[in-house]
């Protein structure tokens, strides 16, 4: 197991952060935030980026995740990746309860066949 946690800074104000592991093959995205006032200008982007050619470079082929069913621009941001929905974990969340979608990526051309 390797976990790896990142940080996005501006002007020595922390405005996103990420966290990930790796176990095997699969890194599963942990979180990734970025505060009110910073989003919709990338940081959300560039943190995902790094996350997977981390968990690339760890060997990972899959990559999995959890987002909130209500959270549009996160789902749309994990699709632009090519994230695909995979399943649902009912009432996950809380404050407010709600659905988790489970995505999951596969590296091209790599992971177990079947």
């Amino acid at each position: 197991e390797d976990m790896v946690f990142l940080v996005a800074e501006e002007d020595g104000e922390i405005v996103g952060y990420c966290g990930m592991w790796v176990i095997v093959d699969n890194c599963e995205i942990l979180n990734i935030a970025v505060s009110h006032g910073h989003r919709g200008r990338g940081i959300g982007a560039g943190m995902l980026e790094r996350m997977i050619e981390t968990g690339r470079r760890k060997g990972a082929v899959t990559f999995t995740l959890e987002v909130r069913e209500s959270n549009n621009p996160a789902r749309g941001l994990y699709d632009r990746f090519g994230f695909m929905p995979v399943g649902r974990r009912k009432a996950y969340y809380d404050h407010p309860r709600e659905d988790a979608i489970l995505m999951t990526r596969k590296e091209e051309g790599k992971g177990s066949a079947g």
